[in-house]
């Protein structure tokens, strides 16, 4: 009598890791997404800033510029305090003010962002002021090894989603930020950038498929609830958007616009990253679950998606509130300097 052997588990002809989209599906998702895309475009239409002169935001004072500087030489006394000996562009060397607090943080080799006055603006004192350090360069190699690593780990899905993260600020730049100037209406701006980001970051980093098109839609009906809150708190909670360090000069330059209309484009355009997150990770979670359950009744597909989303979703609370509970802590470590 042979010995029993046992019995291989059935996989799907299909293969596990794929699931079949019914056409009643990819109907129901085209029949939101489409209109959705249709009124991105044409809100992006009806709200683009047209002939309109945009306002230009500057700093400085008539006769004032910013320079950048290399120092070479610290604790140069003079009459009007330490200061230090630092070189320009044009290989001049110059004196440059640094407050008490930053003295100790300067070296030689230091590259420094320095408010030059002019003799005519500061006869009797510093003409030199520091600004700030220039952290262009290190920032440029901390993103470059960021970007590296995504593209490691992620390979050609990780490039497409930093190609996709580039054209979503090209958006802000070319879009939003024009339209907010010239005074176009808050909220429409911030739904029709939010939805235009969306659609051309999911797509371009996740492919298209009737998986990226779930998560979009909820992407998008997370985008209308944020919305919601925020022009409710915004007006509930009194935010005027005043308490900007330009937040004057804002209001002079572009009378128009509205600072706490730009307060709510903000915390509606701050929440994409946690709702691209949740969303895309939960369709991937639940059509996992479908791939490797196909006999699955809809509800324990559900119930068992709805276990990931809480797993996933309790430490959302608590990135809000992360740099807020930072903040005290760096001011307390630049009074202690």
């Amino acid at each position: 009598m042979p010995a029993p052997h046992a019995t291989a588990p059935q996989v799907p002809q299909h293969g596990v890791g794929h699931v079949v989209t019914t056409r009643r599906a990819r109907a129901v998702l085209a029949s939101v997404l489409v209109p959705a895309l249709l009124a991105t475009l044409w809100g992006a239409w009806a709200l683009w800033p047209g002939g309109e002169r945009i306002p230009e935001l500057s700093s400085t004072a008539p006769g004032v510029s910013v320079v950048d500087v290399v120092v070479t030489a610290t604790g140069v006394v003079t009459d009007i305090g330490t200061q230090v000996q630092a070189r320009d562009s044009q290989d001049e060397t110059l004196l440059v003010y640094v407050p008490p607090e930053h003295v100790d943080h300067v070296r030689e080799g230091d590259r420094l962002r320095v408010v030059a006055l002019g003799d005519e603006l500061g006869p009797n004192g510093p003409t030199r002021l520091f600004m700030d350090f220039v952290r262009a360069p290190p920032m440029v190699a901390l993103a470059f090894v960021m970007a590296l690593l995504v593209v490691l780990v992620a390979r050609w899905r990780g490039l497409a989603a930093l190609v996709g993260l580039g054209l979503a600020l090209a958006s802000l730049a070319a879009f939003t930020l024009p339209a907010l100037l010239a005074g176009r209406p808050a909220l429409a701006t911030a739904l029709v950038s939010a939805s235009a980001i969306m659609f051309v970051a999911l797509y371009v980093a996740h492919g298209f498929s009737a998986r990226t098109s779930t998560a979009l839609v909820g992407t998008l009906a997370g985008v209308l609830l944020t919305a919601g809150v925020a022009a409710w708190a915004t007006g509930a909670a009194r935010l005027t958007g005043m308490s900007g360090e330009f937040a004057l000069d804002l209001r002079a330059l572009a009378p128009g616009m509205s600072l706490s209309g730009v307060l709510l484009c903000g915390f509606v355009l701050a929440g994409l990253g946690v709702l691209n997150d949740v969303t895309i990770t939960q369709a991937s979670a639940v059509w996992e679950l479908r791939a490797l359950a196909p006999d699955a009744s809809r509800r324990e597909v559900f119930a068992r998606g709805m276990r990931i989303g809480r797993v996933t979703t309790s430490p959302r609370p608590s990135t809000p509130w992360r740099s807020p509970m930072s903040e005290p802590l760096s001011r307390s470590s630049s009074s202690s300097r």
